[in-house]
């Protein structure tokens, strides 16, 4: 964290900074969320980040996936359509 965001969250005077710079309370949570792992003492918040970073992969990984098997199926259905094309065509099989 910035150091003089501590200290404003603190409620301390920062003196003549604070005619220079005022920051929003968005970027003081900002400021003060990217610091909670590290203030944390348990490792709950890790664990939830970890475990937050890794559903995500799972879910790009997964949609990778569906992905890929549409695409696959599209191939087979495409191939089967010029399969049933060239047999019809050469007598093999009846026009449908």
């Amino acid at each position: 964290m910035r150091p003089i965001n501590v200290e404003l969250l603190q409620g301390h005077d920062v003196g003549v900074s604070s005619a220079y710079y005022r920051p929003t309370e968005k970027e003081l949570l900002e400021d003060y969320l990217r610091a909670v792992p590290y203030l944390t003492l348990t490792h709950e918040e890790r664990l939830r980040s970890q475990a937050a970073r890794l559903e995500s992969r799972i879910n790009s990984d997964a949609h990778a996936i569906s992905d890929q098997k549409e695409q696959k199926i599209q191939e087979l259905q495409d191939k089967h359509d010029r399969l049933v094309r060239l047999l019809v065509e050469r007598g093999v099989l009846k026009p449908e």
